[in-house]
């Protein structure tokens, strides 16, 4: 929802910057008239050697930030909610955003009784959250859904990214993290292209 349209200048100033003695501007101004094709050497240069999601991205990348406004099920975020390096926001838990189900649940032919209990869950939270919104939080079950916001540098979506996208992550998460990677992609295709 928010971004830097100059990321990737910035990104290439930060590169050039820290291996010269140039000032921060003049890094700047010849990252943004570098063509793409000497942007794209600049940055593989940087990267040269990484072959591994564990080998983080220097510190070039944190000159630029993204902002992404995200809902999901309470259950996945406590696994986003612990990257630390990024500044995230959330909104009390409650059952205003819907539920989903697991496809587990529909294939044990669950449904019915898994959507009836969510819908008591409703029912009590709404009835504790004209009282007390914070102590009716308590009452959700995670499968519903949440809202919460990242601000988070390129290095940081480097790290999140790649790492919460692997086969062995949740499908949750994992579908956010490759949301975040396409819209990024979208914007920022040079640097995405590393990713």
């Amino acid at each position: 929802v928010e971004y830097d349209a100059d990321a990737e200048e910035k990104i290439i100033a930060g590169i050039l910057f820290q291996a010269s003695h140039v000032s921060w501007e003049k890094a700047y101004q010849t990252g943004k008239a570098m063509s793409g094709e000497e942007k794209d050497e600049v940055i593989n240069s940087y990267l040269q050697g990484r072959t591994e999601r564990w080998h983080k991205v220097g510190r070039a990348f944190e000159n630029s930030y993204l902002r992404f406004d995200i809902a999901m099920d309470i259950g996945a975020y406590r696994d986003l909610h612990r990257h630390r390096m990024m500044t995230q926001e959330r909104q009390l838990f409650s059952t205003h955003h819907g539920f989903d189900v697991p496809p587990e649940i529909k294939e044990a032919g669950l449904i019915d009784s898994f959507t009836s209990a969510l819908r008591r869950a409703d029912t009590l939270f709404r009835a504790l959250e004209e009282k007390d919104p914070e102590l009716a939080q308590y009452v959700v079950p995670l499968a519903y859904r949440m809202r919460f916001y990242q601000w988070q540098n390129f290095r940081q979506l480097f790290w999140e990214a790649e790492l919460r996208t692997i086969s062995q992550g949740h499908p949750d998460y994992r579908f956010i993290e490759h949301e975040k990677y396409r819209l990024a992609k979208e914007k920022f295709p040079l640097v995405a292209e590393f990713m």
